[in-house]
This record gives structure tokens, C-alpha cells and sequence, in this order.
């Protein structure tokens, strides 16, 4: 999702889209699986972390009531000690730099799914991975 929309008609539009594919293929029986950088934080965590900068203009949030019925943003077991993404505009030092999770995963009811924030400390990148293991919960007939 966009990064950088002044006023916040792309993302909005972008949500609505989201919104709409997922309930369209849930509805299909399909299993459904979205990950990424939502380039919203996620979980709560807008201010979570200590930073010594502000909350960046370009982060918006995600809240739970914008995702459809039968979907949830997966919450990872360590979302609040090991944020996925962190401001740019410095080289990046733990706890001056703003940090956040705008990674993550959105699942279907009809899938079981644990995830995690690996820390990798930003090394290779001014995010880092999130993993997520997960289970097809079939109907059995």
C-alpha cells in the first residue's frame, strides 16, 4: 500500500480493493493469505517502540475493524519487542530511529497461523522479515 499519499485517498482506495478481493475469494471457499509491508502499523503498534523521533507523516494504521468478517491481521508473538520497519531519513541506530510493524500477515478463518518478527537488527534492509507458519483447517465432510 502506498507510502506516501498526502491526504490518504490512494490508501483508502487501496484498503477498499484489499477489502474486496479478500471477501470476494473467501467467498469462493478459497484459503486466503496476504502478507507484506502494509505500510500501516499494524497490531498497535504506532508508538510502541522508543525512538527518539516522531511518528512519521507517511504512517497511517490499520485497526482491526477495517480487515472483512472471517479475516484477522496474524499478531506475531513477539510484535512488541522486534518492530518490522524503521524511518529512513537516518542511518538507523536502536532506539533513536522511529520503528513500527508494517509487516505481517492477513489470514482467512479457515487457516490456523502463528507468526513471528525476526530481528536481523535492519542489516540488509530498513525492514525486517516477518515468518509465519500456518494450517489449512479443512472441513472435514
Amino acid at each position: 500500500m502506498s507510502a506516501y499519499d498526502e491526504g490518504g485517498l490512494i490508501r483508502q482506495q487501496q484498503l477498499e480493493l484489499l477489502r474486496n478481493v479478500l471477501t470476494e475469494e473467501y467467498n469462493k471457499g478459497n484459503f486466503v493469505i496476504v502478507g507484506g509491508d502494509f505500510n500501516h502499523a499494524l497490531c498497535g503498534t504506532v508508538e510502541a517502540f522508543a525512538s527518539q523521533q516522531q511518528v512519521p507523516d507517511w504512517v497511517s494504521v490499520m485497526e482491526d475493524k477495517e480487515i472483512p468478517e472471517h479475516f484477522r491481521i496474524v499478531e506475531a508473538k513477539n510484535t512488541r519487542e522486534v518492530p518490522t520497519c524503521r524511518s529512513t531519513d537516518i542511518p538507523y541506530t536502536k532506539g533513536v530511529n522511529y520503528t513500527a510493524v508494517l509487516d505481517g500477515f492477513i489470514v482467512s478463518d479457515n487457516i490456523e497461523a502463528e507468526a513471528i518478527n525476526y530481528d536481523a537488527d535492519f542489516m540488509y534492509s530498513d525492514h525486517n522479515p516477518v515468518i509465519m507458519t500456518f494450517k489449512l483447517k479443512i472441513k472435514s465432510e
